[in-house]
C-alpha cells in the first residue's frame, strides 16, 4: 500500500481501524508500523476525529421539530387530522362531521316533502308514520309459544 492510499482511507474512513475496508485493513496496518510519515500523517487525523466527535449542532433536535410544525401540510392530512383528532383533543369533530350528511338528508327530504301531492296535513302524516314504525315487529319472528 502506498501513503496516497492510507491517506485516502483515512480521509474516508477515519482513524478508527475498525471502519477500515476490511481488506485493506493488513496492509495499512503494516505501512503504518513501518513509515513515520504514515504515522504522522495518523496523528493529524486522529486530532480531527476527536474535533468531529466533540462538534454539537447549534440547532437541538426540539427547534427542528418546530420547523417542521411550521411546514403547511397537504390538504387531506388537515381533513384527516380535523376528522380523526389526537387523543387529547375535543371529540366534537368527528361526530359533526358524521352529522353533517343526515342533517343534509333532512333538509332536502323536508324541501321536496311540500311538492308531493296529498300531503297538506304534514304534521299527523309524520306522527302516524312515527307511530306505525315504532308498532312494526316484522323485525321479530313470531314465537309458536303463543300458539
Amino acid at each position: 500500500m502506498k501513503i496516497d492510499r492510507f491517506t485516502r482511507i483515512l480521509e474516508a474512513y477515519g482513524t478508527d481501524e475498525d471502519n477500515w475496508p476490511p481488506d485493506e485493513r493488513h496492509a495499512a496496518r503494516q505501512l503504518l508500523q513501518s513509515s513515520d510519515e504514515c504515522s504522522a500523517i495518523l496523528e493529524s487525523f486522529s486530532a480531527l476525529d476527536v474535533r468531529l466527535d466533540e462538534y454539537l449542532p447549534r440547532h437541538s433536535v426540539v427547534s427542528s421539530q418546530r420547523i417542521l410544525e411550521r411546514l403547511p401540510r397537504p390538504v387531506i392530512d388537515r381533513i384527516i387530522n380535523w376528522l380523526i383528532p389526537d387523543p387529547g383533543a375535543k371529540l366534537w369533530r368527528p361526530v359533526m362531521a358524521g352529522s353533517l350528511p343526515l342533517l343534509l338528508g333532512v333538509i332536502i327530504g323536508s324541501s321536496t316533502l311540500g311538492e308531493l301531492p296529498g300531503l297538506e296535513n304534514l304534521s299527523e302524516n309524520w306522527e302516524d308514520e312515527l307511530y306505525l314504525m315504532a308498532l312494526d315487529d316484522s323485525a321479530y319472528p313470531m314465537s309458536l309459544d303463543n300458539e
